[in-house]
């Protein structure tokens, strides 16, 4: 069961006498920077909502591992979605601040007995829950993605279950404003992987993407900050290097006496402080007003003639393809050919047919397009 049938499960779960099972999850990551807090999750009713017939949560460190499989996206979030909502049409792709969720209600709603105790801990932002609604909405009103359920035994289950998805974003503002939370903080967009990919569990290349589309998000803001800060740090570490390098001190003797004379006093230093010194303004006004603008393609190009042209990796890829499967982009990619595809770093794309040269047919989810693509270019998710 998924944590979205936390309302059909939860009276059950917590009705029963429940004596022991309350685990600390100071020692774990996934939903950092709550567990830095004094906060426990309660592993019984958690594995009674999370049931599978291969799987229990009887640990943290279960628990731990079934939120970073069930919120990275591919295969094992694939099936989680097609068996508890009958989403047949869903690939495996990543859900915007659906690791954020699970970590509010785990912790916060499933984990409430654990976590009796008043605390004052920074709550989730609207935007990130309106986010998260968002991308539910626009994947369960899908007919592709969550065709109408047309067996009568299960319609109504299932029917139910996507209604409760479709309040996410009321349901996340409302756990977000609980007793646990301090109104007057400063609310967090995410846990610390959505807070550095824009809500995309750690996949920052997923968060750039998504910010060239959207710059005005604010999430955005953070990833644009993030990346000035370590272009700074790396200019502070390589002016040092250079100081180091640079202050030599240099002697000079004299028949009666030894005279210590410092670099600092010689024509060359002042010569090289100007030379770095221009270099540092010059390198930190690029970072400071440079605008993003759309990457420019490589104009890769791959030739159809021979799978004797293809690497090892794209040979095993060919073997090992399954036609419906995900990949991420690592190159941009000009088309050539009409029926080919434009690509950019970071596209998502379903590839469904596969040649013996190492090009099939796919359909680009990023960009909405379709046409032929190398598995070259590829990586599989």
């Amino acid at each position: 069961m998924n944590i979205f049938g936390i309302q059909l499960v939860i009276t059950t779960a917590l009705s029963t006498n429940i004596q022991n099972g309350c685990q600390s999850i100071k020692s774990t990551n996934v939903c950092a920077p709550w567990s830095s807090n004094d906060l426990y999750i309660d592993t019984i009713t958690l594995s009674k909502v999370y049931s599978h017939p291969k799987q229990s949560i009887f640990s943290v460190d279960d628990w731990e591992k079934h939120v970073l499989e069930t919120t990275s996206g591919g295969p094992i979030q694939q099936s989680m979605w097609r068996n508890w909502v009958q989403c047949s049409g869903y690939k495996g792709e990543h859900i915007q601040y659906h690791r954020s969720y699970v970590c509010l209600t785990d912790i916060f709603v499933l984990s409430t007995r654990c976590n009796s105790h008043q605390l004052n801990i920074t709550p989730l932002c609207s935007d990130s829950c309106n986010h998260y609604g968002n991308a539910l909405q626009s994947m369960i009103t899908n007919r592709d993605i969550c065709p109408p359920v047309s067996n009568s035994h299960i319609k109504p289950d299932i029917d139910k279950r996507r209604s409760v998805l479709l309040q996410a974003t009321s349901s996340c503002r409302q756990l977000s404003h609980m007793n646990f939370f301090d109104s007057n903080s400063t609310c967090m967009n995410g846990v610390q992987s959505d807070y550095e990919s824009c809500g995309f569990g750690g996949h920052v290349n997923l968060g750039a993407n998504f910010c060239t589309q959207n710059p005005n998000t604010s999430c955005c803001n953070h990833l644009v900050k993030d990346t000035r800060q370590e272009a700074n740090a790396g200019l502070i570490s390589m002016f040092q290097r250079t100081m180091m390098i640079w202050e030599v001190p240099s002697q000079q003797q004299s028949d009666d006496t030894t005279q210590n004379i410092q670099f600092f006093s010689s024509p060359l230093f002042f010569i090289g402080l100007v030379s770095v010194g221009i270099i540092i303004i010059g390198i930190v006004g690029i970072v400071i007003f440079h605008k993003p603008v759309k990457p420019k393609s490589k104009k890769l190009t791959q030739s159809r003639a021979s799978i004797d042209s293809i690497n090892e990796r794209v040979k095993e890829m060919i073997k090992e393809f399954i036609p419906g499967n995900q990949y991420l982009a690592l190159y941009d990619y000009e088309k050539v050919l009409e029926d080919e595809l434009d690509l950019f770093i970071g596209d998502i794309l379903i590839v469904n047919t596969m040649n013996d040269d190492g090009w099939g047919d796919s359909h680009n989810m990023t960009r909405k397009t379709k046409g032929k693509v190398c598995l070259s270019f590829l990586e599989p998710l």
